[in-house]
């Protein structure tokens, strides 16, 4: 997974290695042990989301906030491994 900061967005890109899945769960947390935070849950076939300050109607990312994010497959009945951890800092304007 990359992520490249634009704004107050998070661009999120992945490359979809599994053959069974039905969704993608979309994960964020603020400090590096914190726990996780559900952000979004995306469609099987999807490789790439945006993170928004606002995303599914939550408040996700602020600036001046440095956010972890994970990404894990889930196949309706399992969740894969997560996905390589990537940490972001979105500037304030």
């Amino acid at each position: 997974m990359q992520a490249i900061v634009n704004d107050n967005n998070v661009l999120l890109d992945w490359i979809d290695a599994s053959t069974d899945n039905s969704a993608f769960r979309i994960e964020y947390k603020s400090s590096a042990n914190g726990s996780w935070t559900r952000a979004a849950l995306t469609p099987g076939d999807t490789n790439t989301y945006t993170l928004s300050s606002l995303s599914g109607g939550v408040q996700v990312i602020n600036p001046g906030i440095r956010y972890w994010i994970g990404i894990i497959a889930n196949n309706r009945f399992v969740d894969s491994t997560s996905s390589n951890e990537v940490d972001v800092l979105v500037l304030s304007h």
